[in-house]
Formats: structure tokens, sequence, C-alpha cells
């Protein structure tokens, strides 16, 4: 099955809220995609028993999550992905040939374009959170 809710963070508590649509259960996944300890940490707490919350935002090497210790007993999955587990000489050219054919969004999710000669700005923008997504353009 497909997504059948999406929760904005920023205006209530997205455990809750997972609780909520769920009548209690938790979510069977739980994809977390920004890296940070706090998130990845929501993302396990909101899946069901037996759930599977999957990490695949590339967190910061200094940041470290906390998890309860009835992980053992609770039947959830925490896992990690890499590039979404692609297998690149299959996956790439299926991507692209999708994407030429209007069938995968990539143009929306660019937060803005930066010439090479600024990309020291790029950097500083992503840092401040000013940007999620940035494409460096070679002219």
């Amino acid at each position: 099955t497909a997504a059948t809710h999406v929760v904005n963070a920023q205006q209530e508590d997205p455990i809750e809220a997972v609780r909520r649509y769920t009548g209690g259960r938790g979510a069977d996944y739980a994809f977390e995609v920004v890296g940070f300890s706090k998130t990845i940490e929501q993302a396990y707490e909101m899946v069901r028993r037996g759930g599977v919350a999957v990490v695949v935002g590339f967190g910061a090497d200094d940041d470290f999550v906390r998890l309860p210790a009835s992980l053992m007993r609770s039947g959830k999955s925490l896992v990690g992905c890499f590039y979404g587990s692609v297998q690149p000489h299959v996956d790439i050219p299926r991507y692209v040939d999708l994407y030429l054919a209007g069938r995968i969004k990539l143009d929306e999710l660019i937060s803005r374009r930066y010439r090479l000669e600024e990309i020291n700005q790029a950097f500083d923008a992503l840092r401040a959170g000013e940007v999620a997504r940035s494409i460096i353009v070679f002219e």
C-alpha cells in the first residue's frame, strides 16, 4: 500500500499524528530523509511493533542516535540505506529513462541553481538551511 497521510512536523507532533492516523498502532514503515538524530529517533518511535524505520538521510558523524533498550523486544527494525540500495548499472539508466519520459519529477526538487564560480555561496546557503537541494550548473 501507499502512503495515506502526510504530517507536517512543524504543525503537530509527528509521533502523535502517526499514532492518531493508525488508531494507536503505528506505521508499518517510516522513512527518515533528513539525517538528524531527532528525526531518526522519531521514525523509530512511530513504527508499529514489527515495523521498519528506514534511514535515508546522511547525518553528521558526531550526531548520535539514542534508542530505547526495548528495541530488542519490539520486533522493530532500524535500517539504513546507501543511495536507496540501488544497483547503479541497472537502476541509473532506468531512472534516466523515467526522467526523460516525464515520469519522475526531479526539476521540482531543485531549490536553486548555482554556477561553478558560486560554489562557495552554494555551500554557505546549504549550511545555513536556506536551500534543500541545489545543483551546480556547468556552462
